[in-house]
């Protein structure tokens, strides 16, 4: 039976080489969110054989025999079809993590031709956000392993401030945002951080008084707010 589906989708490569009809999608999803990558709907046609190609950290595949209605997977359970595959082939992904970064084919053969469908999945991690002081009256504004790196302003804006940035092998960034205090009627500085995934806004006092204010809003379909 293996030998057979190895036919089977060998035969389903080499049909793509007159592949009639094709797309591509770029998909960018928040880590630990569910992604669904979509492939030609195959409600009006009759399926033959589907296939899911997934090349990121480790390469994997999803395939779906209509005659026989039976599922090879060889990928983690975290990747299965997020309808039925002989309507809608469309690949679910949960909870997403930054191991399925990566490139996503979808090959259909059907009695009305044959289709392919290519997705490249970025996965969004927001960073974790930290506001300190030193003796010295610096303030230190750190957005550590965000994907993308996040982006760090300060209000108010001074010349004083300097930034560093720390890559890592996850490819997620750290960076770190440093700002002296300067004699004057404004003791509070405000760190900005700007990510795809959220705002967020931090306050401290530089003047010795303890005094911290947080809001942080999160992109989303609703914008949560929380003042702390």
């Amino acid at each position: 039976m293996s030998q057979t589906w190895s036919v089977l989708a060998a035969l389903l490569f080499l049909i793509f080489s007159l592949v009639e009809g094709s797309a591509y999608n770029i998909v960018n999803v928040e880590a630990g969110d569910e992604a669904v990558l979509t492939c030609a709907s195959t409600s009006k046609m009759y399926l033959v054989m589907v296939t899911w190609e997934i090349k990121s950290n480790t390469s994997c595949s999803l395939a779906y025999r209509n005659d026989r209605n039976e599922t090879k997977l060889n990928c983690s359970e975290r990747m299965m079809w997020k309808y039925s595959p002989d309507r809608d082939p469309a690949l679910r992904i949960y909870p997403v993590n930054l191991s399925d970064e990566g490139n996503y084919t979808c090959e259909i053969a059907t009695d009305m031709g044959n289709f392919h469908f290519s997705s490249s999945l970025s996965v969004i991690v927001p960073p974790t956000v930290t506001l300190t002081s030193d003796k010295s009256r610096v303030a230190v504004c750190q957005a550590a392993a965000g994907k993308p790196a996040a982006k760090i302003s300060w209000i108010p804006a001074s010349n004083n401030s300097s930034e560093e940035e720390f890559k890592h092998g996850n490819g997620t960034v750290t960076r770190v945002s440093y700002i002296g205090w300067v004699n004057s009627m404004n003791t509070t500085v405000t760190c900005l951080v700007t990510h795809p995934a959220m705002n967020q806004n931090l306050s401290l006092d530089l003047s010795g008084k303890k005094h911290h204010s947080v809001i942080a809003c999160h992109h989303s379909l609703m914008i949560l707010c929380v003042f702390l």
